[in-house]
């Protein structure tokens, strides 16, 4: 019974006071079906995917969820590349495989999920630690076997209520892992993608009113994906028009389209480091 009314006085002050999401355009469909699809109430564990192509948002959408839902389980964690790089990093010379890089990354996930250090343990102690704790796992930016097979394996590791999320752009490697609820993130629609370009270009949801055919057609040059319309929009923010019509002339010469072309266009445009900083980081995102 606590438990229960401490997780709905959480849940309301997280729908007055959460910050997480309010410039993220669409993420409340996104919150939606997910939402659906994990069944939070239900006691059974449970392992969803978030798959889509690259530079779509599935990582965006990954954290938001987290941010939102990790205050119902005793012990969570986000493992992305940056988890998975430092105990690579360390045995860099190492296959996929070896046991000491599994044993280091096991360590760095129990620690976090605990909450202490750990140590004397052995490759299977996951289950062991775990088996009894209602716990939120998400795997981001998978691209191979290893890392789920080493930290989440099977979701009869851990306890009643587990949820398992594995965020990717490779529809086999959850069919590998038997992992049959997934979901597939869409394209915005021109409406959205449009307020999104907006969002990064104006710092409002719709052009003024002058900009508008200049600010449909930028949009439409970044494909309706939201990592070239943040791209896009933040390149263009505060220039003149004159410099739009020269940037959609290029465009149309060249028959740009791709993310990658459009990213390519932004970093001949740069001229100093943070730029290439932010530049670098959107690309990593893709």
């Amino acid at each position: 019974m606590v438990e229960e009314i401490a997780n709905y006085v959480s849940d309301k002050l997280l729908l007055t006071s959460s910050k997480d999401s309010e410039d993220i355009v669409g993420i409340e469909n996104h919150m939606a079906e997910l939402e659906s699809l994990l069944d939070f109430e239900s006691e059974k564990g449970r392992m969803v995917g978030i798959m889509g192509s690259s530079g779509i948002g599935k990582t965006t959408i990954a954290r938001v969820l987290f941010n939102r839902h990790s205050h119902r389980f005793q012990g969570s964690v986000f493992v992305d590349k940056a988890f998975v790089s430092r105990s690579m990093e360390i045995y860099g010379g190492a296959n996929p495989y070896d046991y000491n890089m599994k044993f280091h990354l096991l360590e760095k996930f129990l620690s976090e999920i605990l909450g202490k250090d750990l140590k004397n343990f052995h490759t299977g102690a996951v289950e062991e630690k775990l088996k009894n704790h209602k716990v939120l796992i998400f795997v981001d930016d998978l691209e191979n076997h290893f890392v789920l097979d080493t930290l989440a394996g099977d979701i009869n590791w851990f306890g009643p209520g587990s949820r398992i999320i594995v965020i990717t752009k490779h529809e086999h490697i959850l069919r590998a892992h038997g992992i049959d609820h997934f979901y597939k993130v869409p394209l915005p629609s021109d409406g959205l993608a449009l307020q999104f370009f907006c969002r990064n270009a104006f710092r409002q949801n719709s052009p003024p009113g002058d900009f508008m055919e200049l600010a449909s057609e930028s949009a439409l040059h970044a494909g309706n994906l939201p990592s070239g319309l943040v791209v896009l929009g933040s390149y263009l923010r505060g220039r003149y028009k004159k410099e739009w019509i020269d940037m959609l002339i290029m465009f149309r010469k060249r028959q740009f389209g791709k993310i990658e072309e459009i990213l390519k266009f932004r970093y001949n445009g740069l001229n100093n480091q943070n730029d290439e900083a932010i530049f670098h980081h959107c690309r990593s995102r893709l």
